[in-house]
């Protein structure tokens, strides 16, 4: 199973920022309670990737901001990779690996170049600057064969709107993994228990 898989079951990609490495197995446990599984870690490093060897069967990936973050990643058990705008060379990081990958775009031209090079999924961020949901449905209908995630660094989104279109892979959201423990995995509970497909 891969991320495009897990992300049309669950229907979310939890985003999360870690300074050390402790703070990650806390969140899987109450992510993974709830049902969820998949999560995309800001910041890779050695503490980061010490925690994901022991997060058992979450599938955890890395948010890079260049080559080197990605390669890092890669080298050190990140499930796919997330970047800002498409990086060919990251990409070709990923595919040595057999790592997924997942470029963030926003205008049809990068979107199109995603398909060229044979991505079949692409984050669609910072959605609500150009368009939200209205944004969503019209790339839906151009790009009837590219998956879509909507993501925005905004907590004041309501993803729930967006998921009312069934059309739309995932969404993308800082604002699950915010909050205790407790209240991560009811989120992920209350999440679950609208959106899974089963």
């Amino acid at each position: 199973m891969d991320l495009i898989d897990i992300l049309d079951e669950i229907r979310i990609l939890p985003m999360a920022d870690f300074s050390r490495g402790e703070g990650l197995l806390p969140t899987v446990g109450a992510l993974c309670s709830g049902g969820i599984s998949a999560l995309c870690v800001k910041n890779w490093n050695d503490e980061i990737a010490a925690s994901v060897r022991a997060a058992g069967d979450m599938y955890i990936g890395a948010r890079a901001c260049s080559e080197e973050e990605a390669l890092f990643a890669c080298q050190n058990n990140a499930r796919f990779i997330f970047t800002y705008g498409i990086y060919e060379k990251v990409l070709n990081i990923c595919r040595k690996f057999g790592v997924d990958y997942l470029p963030g775009c926003i205008t049809p031209s990068e979107i199109i170049r995603a398909e060229e090079l044979g991505l079949s999924a692409v984050m669609l961020c910072p959605v609500e600057l150009f368009g939200g949901k209205s944004l969503c449905a019209r790339y839906e209908t151009m790009f009837p064969k590219m998956k879509f995630i909507a993501y925005d660094m905004s907590n004041n989104v309501n993803f729930d709107e967006y998921l009312d279109d069934q059309k739309l892979l995932a969404v993308c959201s800082d604002a699950l993994v915010s909050g205790s423990l407790e209240e991560i995995a009811e989120k992920s509970r209350l999440h679950m228990q609208k959106y899974f497909k089963n």
